[in-house]
């Protein structure tokens, strides 16, 4: 289960992420695949929101769009968003039926928003609870930004993942930027050299 502040998550084949505000509106985004192979990506392509009280651009900017695509990046959530599901968007009804009709399937996915910059598991079996998100850097790569990237590339390697496909799904960047970065990160000694037969 991961989570995003005030903002529980849910999702289902199709692509279709609900995204419900604690004590606020309710959001389904619709993503779609993105991106050549071998950099794929989620995009959001529908929304339809729904809300007890009028909506405004001050709602509409609650929501948080980055941070879901973030997560709908990691791989058990794509692997199902990636299924095939009901055709295009349906009402907000039909969405709230169909919710509540697979959510004993696909539920343990779900999760509550908690911090905007951060993914957090609550899986015991994970290394460490925090999973640095990764925003690709728009002019020069810092010492801070190679420091989130080693902190990813060590949960990863810590989960027994493998990191550069890892951080190229939350980043959205192909594997050979990732690797770029922590040949980088290595040079400026931020991680450590590679071990003789280690992948980046």
């Amino acid at each position: 289960m991961y989570r995003f502040k005030d903002w529980q998550l849910s999702y289902r084949p199709g692509g279709w992420v609900r995204a419900r505000e604690t004590n606020g509106m309710v959001a389904y985004l619709q993503f779609r695949a993105a991106g050549p192979e071998g950099a794929l990506r989620l995009d959001p392509h529908a929304v339809v929101v729904k809300s007890d009280e009028a909506i405004s651009g001050r709602s509409w900017r609650r929501v948080p769009f980055t941070e879901i695509g973030l997560h709908a990046g990691i791989p058990e959530v794509r692997d199902v968003l990636l299924q095939p599901g009901e055709g295009s968007a349906p009402s907000v009804d039909a969405l709230e039926q169909y919710f509540a009709e697979t959510a004993a399937e696909y539920d343990q996915l779900g999760g509550a928003i908690l911090n905007t910059a951060d993914l957090v598991s609550d899986d015991p079996a994970d290394p460490q609870t925090t999973l640095p998100a990764i925003r690709p850097p728009e002019g020069r790569i810092t010492d801070d930004f190679l420091q989130e990237v080693a902190d990813a590339y060590r949960w990863f390697v810590a989960a027994k993942k493998a990191p550069a496909p890892g951080i190229a799904e939350l980043s959205g960047t192909p594997v050979r930027t990732v690797h770029r970065w922590v040949s980088e990160a290595r040079r400026r000694e931020i991680l450590p050299p590679a071990r003789r037969g280690q992948a980046g």
